[in-house]
C-alpha cells in the first residue's frame, strides 16, 4: 500500500494525473476508475488533491475528466465479477453472494465521500465525461457544479442488468435534475442516455467534439472564472443550501439496502 502525502497539485501515477493550467486544476482519470474507488491510498490522492486545490490560490476551479473507458461498461463488469459470486439460479449477468465485501463497501463509501465533498467544496468543480459512464459514476458526476461531455458519451444505467440497486446517489440526484417521474422511468427501465438526450434533459451543460474536448472545456471554464471567484463561491453556497440532505440520504441508503 502506497503512503505518500501530497504537497503539490502536480501529480501522476498509473491511475491519475493532475496539473495546473491557467488557474484551473486538471485531474485526469486515466484508467479503470473502479481501481481508484476501491483502493484507499489511490482515492486518498484524489481527496488530497481536492483539499490542496481548495486552499491553493493557484486553482480557481477544478476540472476532473475521464479517459474513454475509465467509467465504462467493461470496467464495471470486471469489477462486479471480482466482488460477486455468480448466481446459477438467475441469468448469466445476475449475481448472488458477495465474495469481496471490502471492495464493495469501499466502492460505495468512497464514491459517497466524493459526492458529499463535491457539494461542500467551496470552489467550482466541473466534470468532463467521455465514453460510457455507468450507474455509479453517472450518479457521482451529477454532484459536480457543471458537466461537459463528448458527442459519443452515454450514461449507461447498467445496474438492472446485474440485479443491483443504483449507487452513486443516483436515486437522490437524478430526480433533482429531471423530476421524479422521469427519473423513475430511467431508473426502472435501465438502458442508455445519449449525450444529446442528456443535454436536452438538462443533465449536462455542453457537448463538444472528442477531438477538441479538453481545449473546449478549458475555454468554457476560463470564461467562468474571469468572474469574481468569491462571488462564485457564495453563489455555489446559496445553490447548495440543502447540501446536508445528501448525508441523510446515505444514512437511509445504508439502513435500507443490502450491499448487493
Amino acid at each position: 500500500m502506497k503512503n505518500i502525502s501530497l504537497t503539490s497539485l502536480r501529480f501522476e501515477d498509473d491511475d491519475l494525473k493532475s496539473y495546473i493550467n491557467e488557474e484551473v486544476l486538471i485531474i485526469q482519470i486515466k484508467t479503470n476508475a473502479f481501481e481508484i474507488v476501491t483502493d484507499l491510498s489511490e482515492s486518498a490522492y484524489l481527496f488530497e488533491l481536492l483539499e490542496l486545490a481548495e486552499k491553493s490560490p493557484e486553482a480557481k476551479a477544478i476540472f476532473i475528466y475521464n479517459e474513454p473507458g475509465a467509467f465504462g461498461d467493461e470496467e464495471y463488469d470486471i469489477f462486479l465479477h471480482k466482488v460477486f459470486k455468480a448466481d446459477p439460479a438467475k441469468s448469466d449477468n445476475a449475481f448472488g453472494q458477495l465474495k469481496d465485501q471490502t471492495a464493495r463497501i469501499r466502492q460505495i463509501n468512497i464514491l459517497n465521500h466524493f459526492i458529499s465533498n463535491a457539494f461542500n467544496f467551496k470552489k467550482i468543480l466541473i466534470m468532463g465525461l467521455q465514453g460510457s459512464v455507468v450507474t455509479p459514476f453517472f450518479g457521482a458526476s451529477l454532484a459536480a457544479d457543471l458537466l461537459f461531455a463528448t458527442e459519443d458519451m452515454q450514461f449507461t444505467l447498467a445496474h438492472l442488468k446485474y440485479g443491483l440497486h443504483p449507487t452513486g446517489a443516483l436515486p437522490y440526484l437524478l430526480p433533482k435534475y429531471i423530476g421524479v417521474n422521469k427519473a423513475k422511468y430511467y431508473l426502472y427501465r435501465g438502458g442508455h442516455i445519449s449525450s444529446n438526450e442528456a443535454l436536452s434533459l438538462g443533465l449536462i451543460n455542453k457537448v463538444y467534439s472528442s477531438n477538441s474536448f479538453l481545449n473546449n472545456c478549458l475555454s468554457e471554464i476560463r470564461s467562468i472564472i474571469t468572474n469574481d471567484v468569491e462571488v462564485l463561491k457564495i453563489t455555489k453556497k446559496l445553490i447548495n443550501i440543502n447540501a446536508d440532505e445528501i448525508i441523510k440520504y446515505f444514512e437511509y441508503e445504508s439502513k435500507n439496502t443490502v450491499l448487493r
